[in-house]
This record gives C-alpha cells, sequence and structure tokens, in this order.
C-alpha cells in the first residue's frame, strides 16, 4: 500500500489550484479520502449538524401551508400577492426585479422559493397567509411547538 500512497502524495501538486489538472482536484480529494484517512482528522468529539437547516424545513411547511389553501379552493395559484416595503430583499437573487408595490401571482413566488430560496417569495407569502394557517400546517406535519416566526 505504501506504493500507492507515495504514487498519491507524488500526484497531489498537480491537482492543486495551479497544478495542470486542478479541475480534477475533487475526484482526486475523493479517490485520496477514500483510500487514505485524511491527515487532519478531529482529536474531540464532532459537532453534530442537522442534515437539513431549518430554512429548507420553513420553505417545505410554506409550500405544504399554499398548496392545501389551493386544494382546498380558499385561493387560486394565478392569485395576485402585492409586495410590501418589508418583503422585499434587496439582498436576495430574484429580489433585484421586484419592488415594493409589484403584483407577483402565488406561483411566481411559490417558483422562486423553490427555485432561489428567496426571502421575498418566502416574507410574501408568510404576509399573504396568516400565521394560524402556518400554526397549522406545522401541527398537520407533527411539529406543533415549532413557532412559525421568520
Amino acid at each position: 500500500m505504501r506504493p500507492l500512497r507515495n504514487l498519491l502524495d507524488k500526484l497531489e501538486p498537480q491537482f492543486r489550484r495551479g497544478g495542470r489538472l486542478e479541475s480534477y482536484q475533487a475526484v482526486f480529494e475523493m479517490l485520496d479520502t477514500l483510500l487514505y484517512s485524511p491527515s487532519d482528522v478531529s482529536r474531540r468529539a464532532p459537532h453534530v449538524r442537522d442534515a437539513i437547516d431549518l430554512k429548507r424545513v420553513m420553505i417545505i411547511v410554506v409550500l405544504a401551508a399554499v398548496l392545501k389553501k389551493a386544494e382546498q379552493g380558499v385561493l387560486s395559484l394565478d392569485q395576485e400577492v402585492t409586495l410590501g416595503e418589508k418583503e422585499v430583499d434587496t439582498y436576495a437573487v430574484v429580489a433585484t426585479g421586484h419592488r415594493a408595490g409589484d403584483r407577483v401571482t402565488v406561483r411566481a413566488l411559490l417558483a422562486e422559493l423553490i427555485q432561489f430560496s428567496d426571502n421575498t417569495a418566502s416574507f410574501a407569502l408568510a404576509r399573504f397567509f396568516n400565521a394560524e394557517a402556518f400554526q397549522q400546517t406545522l401541527e398537520d406535519l407533527g411539529l406543533p411547538r415549532t413557532p412559525p416566526d421568520r
């Protein structure tokens, strides 16, 4: 096994920044880590992280609440929402095309929420549907103690 380790160590500079094969660095790292333990390993207990962050979970809650209302016939996905001053997130990718006062369909907001994880879309949908609708959706998903605050 030592000759293989020596070969990988010899090839490694070619996969680093500026090397001939730098575009394949991820593949090299994967192979190296698969065959050998990395030299920089944790000496303490690992820090536990969730597989999914809270924003992604809340996007699912927003989607579920909106689609539930649409299924019940309470709203149409083609219904328009007027964006308020507080909803327009100037740092969001999609917000560059939206201004306060713009009218956007629920369908378009859902698409932006899914595609870009857009804050403007999530804030507008959260305001459009009251907190009780989200709380009910949370309870339906088995999360009764989760506050729907943003």
